[in-house]
């Protein structure tokens, strides 16, 4: 299973599960890694065949390091995200 946290990850989570960047904690954040696999297999032309269920059952059958590797890059795209919204003058509640 892969995970890309780009745009259209980020819009999954805003607007399909209804989150803004000042709720960005646990729960937004299971949801978010499951926007980044629906969105790694949009990327790549695959089917979606599992739900958040799913992903967060694969991830704590995931070794810690690759585990700790995605949630970093979360956090990376995380920061990437706040960058922009305070370049287009969009403020946190």
């Amino acid at each position: 299973m892969g995970f890309l946290f780009d745009m259209y990850a980020w819009f999954l989570l805003f607007d399909e599960f209804g989150f803004d960047l000042s709720e960005l904690k646990d729960e937004a954040s299971k949801h978010i890694i499951y926007c980044a696999a629906v969105s790694s297999c949009r990327s790549k032309g695959r089917k979606i065949w599992f739900d958040s269920k799913d992903v967060n059952q694969f991830l704590q059958n995931t070794p810690t390091k690759d585990s700790t590797k995605v949630k970093e890059t979360f956090k990376k795209s995380q920061s990437v995200i706040e960058d922009f919204n305070k370049k287009i003058g969009v403020k946190k509640k």
